[in-house]
């Protein structure tokens, strides 16, 4: 992505032995979409515009969300955001219920903000240039349990 490459991070199982020892492994990690509506069509057209996250241990249960706001728009993970030098980005990453996780937004690849709660906020100045912006959560033991897809904020081609 800092080389200007847009990618949508999707996860999937390969199992031969879904039925071995302690259960199955079919969907972990699961990749988690939001279409929609319930079909095939939707599915991969969220898919293809970035609206993605991934469950490392496949819960079914948690989640995770990113939203990056200027005066002017509002986009979501996969989205692309302008954000002129000098505007002010209000982000916003919320995790649902992932007791224990720490919640880092990561600009550039760098962390920029983190939390212990469910909901991070950051302001944060932008100076004009391409960026790219995302969420993760991680348990007490460090592990990933979810990685949001990027927001990319100035990016001024369309997806490949």
């Amino acid at each position: 992505m800092n080389q200007g490459i847009r990618l949508t991070a999707i996860g999937g199982s390969d199992t031969h032995r879904p039925l071995a020892n302690t259960g199955s492994s079919i969907g972990v990690p699961s990749t988690v979409v939001y279409a929609t509506e319930l079909s095939i069509q939707a599915i991969l057209e969220g898919i293809r515009a970035g609206h993605v996250f991934l469950d490392a241990a496949g819960t079914r249960t948690r989640s995770i969300n990113l939203t990056a706001t200027t005066a002017a728009a509002t986009a979501r993970m996969g989205d692309t955001l302008l954000a002129p030098a000098n505007s002010t980005v209000e982000l916003t990453a919320t995790t649902a219920p992932a007791e224990g996780a720490s919640t880092t937004l990561l600009l550039d690849g760098h962390p920029l903000a983190s939390t212990n709660s469910r909901t991070l906020r950051k302001t944060w100045p932008s100076d004009g240039k391409r960026h790219w912006v995302l969420a993760e959560a991680r348990g007490p033991d460090g592990k990933l349990w979810l990685l949001g897809n990027p927001i990319y904020i100035n990016w001024t081609s369309a997806k490949p």
